[in-house]
């Protein structure tokens, strides 16, 4: 963004003539050049996914994790700048661990959701802060309701139905257009997401990477939890194995 953008990028509290904050600007774009995580409300919960480059074959896998719990109802998966999305986990779990001390019940999903916006905001309001380079996606249940909420980097928040942020949303965006969320369980979920997490690889499916899932759902019993490693590497591999048929053309 050098020539025009010359002189106002240097502190987020500058705006460009034609109103832009390009330290935003930048924090987004790290997002969109971060692994690829997805969200999905389906009939009886949520899915939360994401899918992360293994940078060393002596990494232990598993330890370089997207998704975290905050409370026991409420998750959530981080892309872009890692350490900064780790840092806005960290103060999503301080907000509900005050909230829960205070109120005496569990935070509701879209009360820790617009705090997390607010702070994530905040960052872009004085000079000598900048803007986190994380998009946050978190999802919870309350009462009899699962919520879906996805926060990026200025401190927007929305409630999705499906959602998905990184270097492949393009790609999974087409394929979520094609889904029929009301009608399929997270179960069924997890074989469609790994199939959008794959295909969203086509450039760099031959370098090693992980995909990781939580799920709040009835079958959790309203719980936030990680999916099973052997299902989630069932639908995985049942996944790579249907799209190689097809680009075979079988």
């Amino acid at each position: 963004m050098s020539g025009a953008g010359t002189g106002y990028d240097l502190s987020p509290t500058t705006y460009n003539p034609e109103g832009r904050v390009f330290q935003v600007d930048y924090a987004i774009k790290a997002t969109e050049n971060g692994g690829t995580i997805i969200g999905l409300k389906c009939r009886d919960g949520i899915l939360l996914a994401g899918e992360k480059n293994v940078v060393s074959r002596m990494m232990m896998e598993g330890s370089n994790k997207y998704i975290f719990g905050v409370t026991k109802e409420i998750g959530a998966v981080i892309t872009g700048v890692i350490p900064d999305g780790k840092s806005v986990i960290m103060r999503a779990r301080q907000e509900a661990s005050q909230y829960s001390e205070f109120y005496g019940q569990q935070i509701k999903p879209t009360v820790l959701a617009d705090r997390v916006a607010q702070f994530m905001y905040l960052f872009t309001l004085y000079g000598g802060l900048r803007p986190f380079g994380s998009t946050i996606m978190l999802a919870g249940k309350y009462q009899n309701d699962y919520r879906l909420f996805m926060v990026d980097p200025s401190g927007a928040m929305f409630e999705y139905y499906s959602c998905t942020a990184g270097k492949g949303s393009q790609v999974c965006r087409t394929e979520i257009d094609k889904l029929r969320l009301e009608d399929i369980t997270v179960r069924d979920a997890v074989y469609h997401v790994c199939r959008m997490l794959i295909k969203s690889r086509e450039e760099t499916r031959d370098k090693r990477y992980e995909i990781d899932m939580g799920w709040v759902s009835e079958e959790s019993f309203g719980l936030f939890v990680p999916v099973p490693t052997e299902f989630r590497k069932e639908m995985e591999n049942k996944a790579k194995e249907d799209i190689e048929r097809e680009e075979r053309g079988e």
